[in-house]
Formats: C-alpha cells, sequence, structure tokens
C-alpha cells in the first residue's frame, strides 16, 4: 500500500500472512447492542478459520478481542505504542493472552510511549491487514470512520452494522450505509458469503490441474500467484511478481474476458 510502514513489530505465535482477516472496529463507548454483536461475530466465526484485528481500545475493539478469547478465535492487536507501553494498560491481562494464538503488533520499537499521534496512522494497519472492515458502532466522528476511510482508500469492503436513528453511536454506521461507503451487515455468514469464501474450496482441484504453458510470461506469473496464494488484489499481484500496475491491470482484464481469473468483493482477484 502507498503509505504502508517501513516494517513492523511483532509479538507472538499468530499467523500474519492468514489468508482470512477481519478487522473490527468501533466506538470506545460500547453499547450492549454492540458488545452482542461482537460476541455473536465471534461465536459465528469460531468454525470458519477466520482470525480478527482490532486496536485493543475501550469499547467495540476491547468487546472483540475478549470475545474471540471465548472462543478460542486468534485475533491480533494493532497497537498505538510499542511493546513495553500496552495502552490501556486495563488490558494488558487480556493483550497477554492474545500472544497464545495471536499477537501484538506496532510500527514503533518497544521503548516507544502511546501518543495520540499515532493513533490514526495505528488505524491504517487495521485496515491495511485486513480483506474486510466491520465497523460494529460509530459516532458521526471518530476513529472508527478514520479507519473505514482507510479501508475504503484501499479497496478492502466494509461493512457497518445498522443501529437506531436516535442513538449516537450509530449515527456513523447508518451513514457509512446511506452514503454507499460500507455493506449493510446482518449476519457473519453474510460477510462470508459477500467476500465469496465459501466458494474459495471449490476450485481447489481446478488449480491443481491448471497448465500455464498457454500463457505469456506475465500471464502466467499471475495466475502462478494466484494458484499459490489464493485471492489476490492488484497491488498485492504487482508486489508478488514484480510487474508493474499498469501491466496488471490490462493483464487482469484479459484473464479475465478469457474466462481463467474472477474479480472478486474488496478489488480483489481470483482463479475462476
Amino acid at each position: 500500500l502507498y503509505d504502508a510502514p517501513l516494517l513492523l513489530f511483532v509479538k507472538g505465535n499468530g499467523n500474519l500472512n492468514h489468508n482470512r482477516l477481519l478487522s473490527v472496529v468501533g466506538t470506545r463507548k460500547a453499547t450492549d447492542y454492540g458488545k452482542q454483536v461482537c460476541e455473536q461475530i465471534a461465536y459465528e466465526s469460531r468454525h470458519s478459520g477466520v482470525h480478527f484485528i482490532s486496536g485493543l481500545a475501550y469499547g467495540i475493539d476491547a468487546a472483540i478481542h475478549q470475545a474471540c478469547l471465548d472462543q478460542q478465535v486468534p485475533n491480533f492487536a494493532v497497537m498505538a505504542s510499542g511493546f513495553d507501553y500496552i495502552y490501556p494498560y486495563q488490558h494488558k491481562k487480556m493483550a497477554g493472552l492474545m500472544l497464545e494464538h495471536g499477537a501484538w503488533i506496532s510500527e514503533h520499537p518497544p521503548h516507544v510511549k502511546p501518543d495520540p499521534r499515532y493513533f490514526p496512522m495505528r488505524n491504517r494497519i487495521i485496515a491495511g491487514m485486513s480483506d474486510a472492515l466491520i465497523v460494529v458502532e460509530a459516532a458521526k466522528t471518530g476513529g472508527a470512520l478514520i479507519t473505514a476511510e482507510f479501508a475504503n482508500n484501499y479497496h478492502r469492503e466494509v461493512f457497518a452494522v445498522p443501529g437506531m436513528i436516535q442513538k449516537p453511536y450509530s449515527l456513523g454506521c447508518n451513514e457509512l450505509i446511506l452514503d454507499n461507503k460500507a455493506v449493510l451487515y446482518t449476519s457473519f455468514e453474510q460477510v462470508i458469503s459477500h467476500l465469496q469464501w465459501k466458494n474459495a474450496e471449490k476450485g481447489i482441484q481446478k488449480r491443481l490441474d491448471l497448465d500455464f504453458s498457454r500463457f505469456s510470461q506475465n500471464e502466467s506469473a499471475i495466475l502462478s500467484a494466484l494458484h499459490q496464494l489464493g485471492d489476490l488484489s492488484m497491488e498485492e499481484l504487482a508486489w508478488k511478481t514484480g510487474i508493474t500496475l499498469k501491466e496488471i491491470a490490462l493483464i487482469t482484464i484479459n484473464l479475465e474476458f478469457s474466462g481463467m481469473i474472477k474479480a472478486i468483493a474488496g478489488n480483489r482477484y481470483r482463479l475462476h
């Protein structure tokens, strides 16, 4: 991504290259409704192979982290500080429990203290690392909407949980849906279906039998990357193959017309 950090510090046992990563964010003043949605997401995802990312903050972040721990679902915390300073301090125990199956992530060395400037920067990492973003509750302004804006800029799919029009922490989600910046969230199953992860395994045999001999060198490189790694964005294809984005844009159109690849949600491609 154009504003990716130069490096990331990681502590824990989680797989950051896992092929199904969802981020969940929201207000720091989560309601019971928002917390219940987080619990439902974690519960429904427990056999899906999905891992989760959030920011360890109060409210929705803490709710999804705790719900994932309760269901033994791997999850990652992206921090706005170095690992020597867990913020907020009250979440230190919860953060420690993540390390067995998840990880802490930061672009800052361990000795760096939390700073207000780092929180918006942290949000871009949450959005960039994930395949899609779910905004559970959000006011008209705040970090959750900043993360949603990053996700849209990165061509990630955004989902928003609708709420009562009278509630201040539903306004942000409702406006994301109204402005077509987010898909209306109804269930975890809907997210899986929308991202076409349900059908991802159906093409495995076809991928194993794929013959690259009739394609150009660049076409073969793109098909090989999709064959080995699964769904990829144009930016990821450029990084994996060394082909320019301009060339990839043309090649993917040709491969799509020939029926070899398919465009899916989030501006990504997979073998057809």
